[in-house]
């Protein structure tokens, strides 16, 4: 197996966050909030390592949780968007969501030469 970093990581974890969403429906909700439970947290913490991995071609570490939370927040508010109805314009959704990905690339670079 291949191991990505930058912006193809970055794509590979974008598009899975949204498959799964999407093959996922009624699941995809619970994964979003968090529950009080050692099983939840192992896996929770297996996801956080996976974004982490993903995203070390960025320079992200397990301590950046603005940047994580970043990527989150960018790829569920689009993910909920869609799931919900909410892009009712004529444009393609896939390439809204190739734009979101360039946009997430170009800030992560921006972050990583500040550090």
């Amino acid at each position: 197996m291949t191991r990505r970093s930058g912006r193809a990581a970055l794509e590979g974890i974008a598009n899975a966050y949204r498959r799964f969403a999407r093959e996922h429906p009624g699941t995809y909700p619970l994964t979003q909030r968090a529950v009080s439970s050692a099983a939840w947290e192992a896996a929770a913490s297996d996801a956080v390592a996976s974004v982490v991995a993903a995203l070390s071609g960025y320079g992200v570490a397990e301590d950046d949780t603005d940047r994580i939370r970043f990527v989150r927040a960018a790829l569920h508010g689009f993910v909920d968007l869609e799931r919900s109805g909410g892009f009712a314009l004529p444009a393609s959704v896939d390439e809204s969501f190739a734009f979101l990905i360039d946009a997430l690339d170009a800030t992560l670079r921006a972050l990583h030469t500040k550090r």
